[in-house]
């Protein structure tokens, strides 16, 4: 638990100083939107089936 707060805590400072940090967040923003419009259409017209499903949620973590 400590690590992920630290690790959070610093990656914070790390970013502020990076020129790129906001379109770097716009893309993981768009990547996650993209993976939940995907899974919500996959889930809406196919049987779910566990790889499957798990893979779509793996595409959060990108």
């Amino acid at each position: 638990m400590t690590g992920i707060i630290v690790g959070a805590y610093r990656s914070g400072k790390v970013v502020k100083r990076c020129a790129l940090a906001t379109p770097i967040v716009s893309y993981g923003y768009l990547t996650m939107g993209v993976a939940t419009a995907i899974n919500l259409t996959y889930n809406a017209f196919l049987p779910s089936v566990v790889p499957w499903v798990i893979l779509l949620i793996m595409l959060y973590a990108v």
